[in-house]
């Protein structure tokens, strides 16, 4: 797994073009809000490590159930989206006591997901 060295996603939500988006968190509950925090925070990374991936959609239980262990989000079978295409992802992200930014993400970006299995895995398409 990489180890990410800087954190984006808390920079992220700062933006005024996310304000939607900031004001939707504070509605969810706290495992969700975790679980969309340290989501926003694998797409940046994911973008950061490959540029030639796009992320536009994030699934952390895709591919196996999250574990949640205080302030640590455990994501071992996730996938993402990037140009109509699904990968596995797998990701550890920590968040900070107030549960507000991320201190801590480690990442791995997987094999492409065949196209067969989508409508299993209720990917989108």
């Amino acid at each position: 797994m990489k180890e990410a060295s800087a954190f984006y996603a808390a920079t992220i939500l700062a933006r005024p073009e996310n304000r939607s988006a900031r004001d939707a968190l504070r509605t969810l509950s706290p495992a969700e809000r975790n679980e969309q925090l340290c989501d926003t925070e694998a797409m940046e990374q994911i973008r950061r490590a490959d540029t030639r991936m796009h992320p536009d959609r994030l699934i952390a239980y895709a591919l196996q159930n999250t574990e949640v262990d205080g302030d640590r989000l455990h994501a071992p079978g996730a996938a993402f989206r990037s140009a109509h295409r699904w990968f596995r992802l797998a990701f550890d992200c920590t968040l900070d006591a107030k549960r507000s930014a991320v201190t801590a993400f480690r990442f791995a970006i997987g094999e492409p997901i065949p196209s067969s299995r989508w409508s299993d895995l209720q990917l989108e398409r």
